[in-house]
């Protein structure tokens, strides 16, 4: 294999790589800017957890699109190795590529009602989880604590009228 032959494998893959790295960036955003409008369609505060959540994608998918590298290396290596007829591209890069795009299709399309219910039914399940990891003494004992505090703030708001 000559220093052009390389060259030309080299220019390829990087073509390739980048193509994936942006298109799953292109993405993200696309959802990103879509969940902002079904927030404001509905009437939800737009508050950070929401572009946190933005922020952790980008750094799962481009650490896996980084680890998707070593995986190209491998593949790459025997093909050279042990084939002539299949062109050397970053397969397990596209596949990964194809996997982020696939899911962030399905978020841009799933309505936000569907959302918001299961981020609903999450909050329940903790909260019932919470609930039963309580003895029915304590529960009582916590009612009468915000029960006795909001007694002694009705009291002070009456007595600084």
């Amino acid at each position: 294999m000559g220093f052009d032959q390389i060259f030309r494998v080299f220019t390829q893959h990087i073509w390739f790589l980048a193509f994936c790295w942006i298109a799953v960036f292109v993405a993200i955003l696309i959802d990103l800017i879509n969940g902002v409008q079904k927030a404001k369609k509905n009437k939800i505060a737009r508050v950070s957890e929401g572009y946190r959540r933005t922020t952790a994608k980008l750094t799962l998918y481009f650490s896996g699109l980084t680890l998707s590298l070593f995986g190209d290396f491998i593949i790459d290596y025997a093909i050279d190795v042990y084939s002539n007829f299949i062109p050397v591209l970053p397969y397990f890069t596209i596949f990964v590529t194809i996997w982020f795009l696939f899911t962030e299709f399905i978020s841009v399309r799933e309505k936000a009602d569907v959302k918001l219910q299961k981020s609903i039914n999450k909050s329940g399940a903790e909260l019932i989880k919470a609930l039963s990891a309580l003895k029915d003494k304590d529960i009582i004992g916590c009612l009468k604590n915000i029960n006795v505090a909001e007694k002694a703030d009705n009291e002070q708001l009456t007595n600084n009228e």
